[in-house]
């Protein structure tokens, strides 16, 4: 599965904008100035050392007030180790400190309202910064890959916080959002490696894709009750997560939203969610127990694949679609709940892997297990990998209803021995529709004015065809079991039509499995 490499990314950018050393108006005391209308820029220059940025400056007899640092400023300035900004700047352009990486500390005064993209973004000697307390917003990339940062306390001026603005910060424990930030960015604090708790306000009512992924130490997570929607690959990696809270305003779970978080060992979705995407909780292996609200209609491909830890899932009736593998290599999986069988066998299964039937073998419909299987009048279709390996599945009753069986229906069923058939005329059937299932040893009860057009049948042919008022008979004995003979055959077991076993056959119509293997059936008058 791929991911994206911001710091690629990064790179990319900074080959394309290099460093770009802009003309000036004048140097003045070792600083590079454009002017304009009394106003003085800091433009690009080669910085070193210890660098104070004055309030004004005088040029050809006019003073002018220091309002801003340009773009590129000191980008690239590697031996740069400290700054100090005035409080008459009230800009800073983007990329304006970017790579100083001897920069150590940096306070910006609170004239400052503007602070472009990336102007702080790989600063890795960074590790103290002070915001301004005029700031609106926190821009993209501002701060990406300040390795050395620990902590950041966000002021209460802030309303959002840019893409990726602390993304790839490694060396960032903690951060303190103010309640007056409403949105998070994508990639806003991606891959902060070291990020062990953050606050998240009420006040936020979007956080953006990736904004907590790789979070590694990240270990807990309250998502605050105005988010609808768990965005896409938001903690993707988080491998420390052992508790995530998520308010019922949220109505999706979008792909890989807690793919790789492999503590995780417990989740509670709202009643309000309607989808849970791919890749959801892709290898979230520790994982034991989860609820698919009611409204969930739709299960993403790989969305639970190697959730070998989950042991029972409880299926909503309104679901429709489950995608390919949507439950690979749940191995742990030993019982599957739901509560409508008609609707079960409306939903499409893109594989056997998409249906948790493949592992757990086991259904169940409102906590009782299902042995003998009455599908409900008013089904025309049984659908693609509907019941695969219900091997404890003894008996089908399929209804008059029912006119198509699609390939792997009952896949690997290998207990079942008797069908019973209402249709006066044959559903449509491939033979894998019972794939792994030795037919030839079921029995197949049928409408009696049906029985020669089931026993001509391709598929339904194969089985023991035998008309549902049992009347007829191949072979008829008034002995116990035990003095059954047919050649050089003997019966070895017998059973009555509900695939129960019997010490002795009975009055009536018997299943007797014979010692090569072969059932017959035997009436005793």
């Amino acid at each position: 599965m791929k991911h994206y490499h911001l710091k690629n990314i990064f790179l990319c950018l900074c080959l394309f904008c290099g460093i770009n050393a802009f003309a000036s108006d004048a140097l003045v005391d070792g600083i590079y100035y454009n002017f304009s209308e009394g106003n003085a820029e800091v433009t690009s220059g080669g910085y070193s050392g210890a660098v104070v940025i004055p309030q004004s400056v005088s040029y050809n007899g006019t003073t002018y007030s220091v309002t801003s640092i340009g773009k590129d400023a000191f980008h690239g300035c590697d031996t740069l180790t400290s700054i100090t900004i005035p409080n008459s700047v009230t800009s800073i352009g983007e990329y304006a400190f970017a790579s100083c990486k001897g920069l150590t500390s940096v306070t910006i005064p609170s004239s400052v309202t503007n602070i472009d993209g990336y102007a702080f973004a790989s600063c890795t000697g960074l590790a103290s910064v002070t915001i301004s307390e005029s700031l609106t917003s926190i821009s993209e990339y501002v701060f990406f890959g300040c390795n050395a940062l620990t902590s950041v306390t966000i002021p209460a001026s802030v309303t959002s916080i840019g893409n990726s603005a602390f993304s790839y910060c490694k060396g960032l424990t903690s951060v303190v959002i103010p309640e007056s930030v409403t949105s998070i960015g994508a990639y806003g604090f991606y891959s902060c490696s070291s990020l062990e708790s953050v606050n998240i306000p009420a006040s936020v009512k979007s956080i953006g894709h990736d904004a907590f992924s790789l979070c590694r130490s990240l270990t807990a997570f309250a998502i605050p009750a105005g988010v609808e929607s768990i965005s896409s690959f938001l903690f993707y990696g988080c491998t420390s997560l052992t508790a995530v809270t998520i308010p019922e305003s949220v109505t999706s779970i979008e792909r890989d939203a807690f793919s790789y978080c492999s503590a995780l060992p417990a989740v509670t979705l709202p009643k309000n969610v309607t989808s849970i995407g791919s890749y959801a909780f892709y290898n979230c292996s520790s994982l034991a127990a989860i609820n698919i609200p009611d409204l969930v209609t739709y299960i993403g491909e790989n969305a639970f694949y190697g959730c070998d830890a989950l042991t029972s899932v409880k299926i909503p009736s309104g679901l429709t679609e489950v995608g390919n593998s949507a439950f690979a290599h749940c191995k742990g999986l030993t019982k599957v709940d739901i509560s409508d069988l008609a609707a079960w066998c409306g939903i499409v299964f893109e594989s056997s892997s998409s249906n948790p039937l493949t592992y757990a073998k086991k259904l169940y419909v409102n906590g009782v297990e299902v042995k003998d299987l009455v599908i409900p009048d008013g089904v025309t279709n049984i659908g693609t990998w509907t019941f695969p390996s219900c091997t404890d599945l003894f008996t089908i009753t399929i209804p008059e209803s029912v006119t198509n069986i699609d390939k792997y229906a009952f896949a690997d069923c290998t207990g079942l021995m008797k069908v019973i058939c209402r249709a006066a005329q044959a559903p449509t059937v491939v033979a894998e529709s019972f794939s792994n299932v030795d037919v030839s040893e079921v029995l197949l009860l049928v409408p009696a004015a049906s029985e020669e057009q089931y026993m001509n049948h391709a598929v339904w042919g194969k089985f023991l065809v035998t008309p549902d008022n049992s009347m007829f008979a191949k072979e008829s004995y008034e002995t116990a079991i035990g003095s059954v003979k047919a050649g050089m055959r003997t019966a070895s077991e017998t059973y009555d039509l509900s695939g129960r076993r019997q010490n002795t056959v009975q009055h009536g119509l018997n299943l007797i499995r014979m010692s090569d293997g072969s059932m017959r059936k035997v009436l005793v008058k």
